[in-house]
């Protein structure tokens, strides 16, 4: 079997079996989906590519704790939306320290509290298959076929769904305006 076809779990155990440097191909897989999640939450730049190596960092370290019995990536993402969290907590506690200078909350946070709470609100109010289609394609960074063959439907209706989702999303934002 070539390298490039290799599953994670099998990544894993080479990894841990002394091939340290076939380790890149995790780092290959996960790095722009974990940049994606970490961008949700932080504009900085600098901020999301830390997060990204803590991340790639913790999981290399800690793969001896990985449990085969469990889908590799749940775990990575788990381990991604800990650091993320973690950061989010740093940067409060240190507001305070810089309350006499003007900054915006979304300058620190990403995106304002209020636009998170629509957005929540706005996937909520969408019909079931285009709230799951919107979240597994922007959120777990699924392609069109990973979702079709997750949900079970063809893959022209998943782009109907997501089409479909964002123009009602776009609707409620601005109807809410």
């Amino acid at each position: 079997m070539d390298e490039r076809e290799l599953s994670d779990e099998e990544v894993i155990k080479k990894v841990l079996a002394g091939e340290i440097a076939i380790y890149e191909k995790i780092v290959n897989r996960y790095q722009q989906k974990l940049r994606r999640l970490a961008g949700f939450y932080f504009r900085d730049d600098l901020a999301v590519e830390d997060i990204v190596q803590e991340t790639l960092v913790g999981v290399y370290k800690n793969l001896g704790k990985f449990k085969a019995d469990k889908k590799f990536a749940v775990w990575l993402f788990v381990i991604a939306r800990n650091k993320v969290m973690d950061e989010l907590r740093r940067r409060r506690k240190l507001l305070p320290l810089f309350e006499n200078i003007p900054v915006k909350e979304e300058e620190v946070f990403g995106i304002e509290e209020a636009d998170r709470i629509k957005l929540q609100n706005g996937l909520n109010k969408l019909p079931t298959k285009q709230n799951q289609a919107i979240r597994l394609y922007y959120f777990a960074d699924l392609s069109y076929q990973e979702i079709s063959r997750r949900l079970k439907l063809p893959v022209n209706t998943i782009r109907s769904h997501l089409k479909r989702g964002k123009e009602r999303l776009k609707t409620l934002f601005i109807h809410e305006k």
